[in-house]
């Protein structure tokens, strides 16, 4: 799809510095030039772009670089997916559930060992039938004892709240768009030309515990990420 096109050239260029973080970027008329593609395709990619938080449209201005995909680093108040959607319409399947090693980017975000065990988790949201988000979770087994089959069916986060009475405080997150694998496209009956937005995070308890290290893949018609930022 030429509108996947565009997203991944203005990504690019925004890693590389071209496009520059709090600097105007070219206008619509000229990007649809430069890749020999209509307005509305550029409208349609700017769209995506600016759900993820990458840029932002300024009435009257232009179109600014608001997120460094390189890493941009932020601390916010956050909740899981479970939240987003009414609860009769999400659809909760594990297709993965164990006890294991994390792999080394995880244990070194979590703050553990690569010895140390964790629940790894692939699950995947179902919305009005249809698949929209793929997770994969690793959690230290020692920060959040006790979960179950049924809890990931549910809402993890709900059972940090109200079982273990513990309080989720902040994340550190970076967005891109990627391409998905051959599992995610049997996962979410895609093809290998579709796209998919994607969150690393890794968030905290408000002690400073890191829990939870996910990769979470959205397809782009359902993706939305809402946040506060803090200066915690």
């Amino acid at each position: 799809m030429k509108y996947m096109k565009v997203v991944e050239h203005i990504q690019n260029g925004i890693e590389t510095g071209k496009y520059a973080y709090g600097k105007k970027m070219p206008t619509i008329n000229n990007l649809a030039d430069q890749l020999q593609v209509s307005a509305m395709t550029v409208k349609k990619a700017l769209d995506i772009l600016s759900k993820s938080g990458m840029i932002e449209r300024r009435q009257g201005s232009g179109i600014y670089v608001k997120m460094n995909t390189n890493q941009v680093k932020k601390r916010i108040p956050l909740s899981g997916n479970s939240s987003r959607f009414p609860r009769e319409e999400l659809q909760t399947k594990v297709i993965h559930f164990e006890v294991g090693h994390a792999p080394k980017e995880a244990a070194s975000k979590l703050q553990i060992s690569s010895e140390d065990f964790v629940y790894i988790i692939e699950r995947i949201r179902i919305l009005k039938q249809r698949p929209i988000i793929i997770e994969y979770v690793y959690m230290p087994i020692n920060v959040i004892p006790g979960l179950t089959k049924n809890i990931l069916e549910d809402s993890i986060y709900k059972y940090i709240r109200q079982v273990l009475k513990k309080k989720i405080s902040s994340s550190d997150f970076i967005i891109t768009g990627v391409r998905p694998n051959s599992d995610e496209q049997q996962y979410l009956k895609l093809s290998t030309n579709d796209f998919l937005m994607q969150i690393i995070q890794t968030v905290y308890l408000d002690d400073g515990t890191a829990f939870e290290y996910s990769i979470d893949k959205h397809i782009p018609e359902e993706f939305e990420y809402r946040s506060v930022e803090t200066d915690i």
